[in-house]
């Protein structure tokens, strides 16, 4: 176990995201979370990265679990040069360069600074920083990322570049748990291309945000944000689809024989009040009208108590592969469609 959260609940405003939400991330494993809108995919990658603490529940994280994430706003960098953001951000990376860089004109004989200056250059090569840079170039260059900008400051990137950045910042950090969001928003098929290639080869765990099905099916767990909760779906996006369809058909076919019966109910607690009140029996017996109704009363109370309306969402272009009776049901309780992207639809 990497990271395990515990009976989360969060709420925003008057807005409550989760009620006691369990999620656990394994070792090495690559997770696709999804949802609609709005249903607080981000806020829940927020929390797992330890820069949300304003939930209430518990986080475990495995003993000295790195953990890096792509961050979607960039206050106060316009100045900040790209490669110094990147490099600042790989894990220990700052501390290791402070170390070797100030130590030897203070440490003079001080055997406590000589040891821990040793120890930073030895971490510094495990950790293969010495040729960092390097490689922070390399990729933001296969990124397509022009020269100026790798060399620029962070004020001069378009909102599709300072995307590339944060990838490149993530996918270099060789963190145990890499948290994603939107990784392929603005990309051309060739950066996307590179994103799924290191996503399909990476060793650590992954949990990505999209709804991007090119990049979903190189994942092996969809993980879906849906009425409060989470709900774990083994294998890729195609292979979820075929468990939330069979799933989601039941609900609605369980939802709409509730309505059916509810209804019956209702006709026949009408029926009893009619006759409770037409009996003419004699007064020291008990009107058996009476009894029926409060019977029916007592089931159709206990039925409306647990019915619960379906709700969930499916991609438009699976849906429009449904048959006409599906796309109704579909229309008739959907919580809101979501087009998933597919390679054809990026923008450069």
């Amino acid at each position: 176990m990497l990271l395990n959260l515990q009976n989360i609940t969060k709420t925003i405003g008057v807005k409550t995201l989760y009620t006691g939400l369990d999620l656990t991330i394994q070792p090495g494993e690559r997770v696709g979370l999804i949802g609609r809108n709005g249903i607080g995919k981000t806020t829940l990658l927020g929390i797992m990265a330890g820069t949300d603490h304003d939930y209430s529940g518990a986080v475990d994280a495995r003993r000295g679990l790195i953990i890096a994430s792509t961050t979607q706003e960039h206050h106060g960098l316009a100045d900040k040069p790209v490669l110094e953001y990147i490099l600042e951000n790989l894990p220990d990376y700052a501390r290791l360069k402070h170390v070797i860089d100030t130590y030897p004109l203070e440490m003079g004989e001080d055997m406590t600074k000589i040891e821990a200056y040793s120890d930073a250059l030895t971490r510094f090569g495990e950790l293969g920083y010495y040729d960092a840079e390097a490689d922070v170039r390399t990729e933001l260059a296969t990124f397509q990322l022009p020269p100026d900008r790798i060399d620029g400051s962070f004020g001069h990137l378009s909102g599709g570049q300072k995307r590339f950045v944060e990838l490149v910042k993530v996918t270099l950090s060789d963190a145990d748990l890499a948290l994603i969001d939107e990784p392929t928003n603005h990309m051309d098929y060739v950066a996307k291309q590179i994103f799924i290639d290191w996503l399909a080869k990476s060793k650590q765990a992954v949990v990505v945000v999209t709804h991007d099905r090119d990049v979903l099916a190189h994942v092996d767990r969809i993980v879906e944000i849906k009425a409060r909760e989470v709900l774990s779906f083994p294998g890729n996006y195609d292979a979820y689809l075929q468990q939330n369809g069979a799933a989601t058909a039941k609900a609605i076919d369980s939802y709409e024989n509730a309505q059916k019966r509810l209804t019956k109910l209702e006709k026949a607690i009408r029926d009893a009040k009619a006759r409770k009140a037409g009996w003419s029996g004699t007064a020291d017996k008990t009107n058996p009208f009476m009894l029926l109704e409060k019977r029916l009363t007592k089931e159709r109370d206990e039925l409306q108590a647990t019915m619960t309306k379906p709700d969930f969402w499916i991609d438009q272009e699976t849906l429009d592969k449904q048959q006409d009776k599906v796309v109704a049901k579909y229309d008739k309780y959907k919580a809101r469609n979501i087009r998933l992207r597919t390679g054809g639809e990026h923008r450069a």
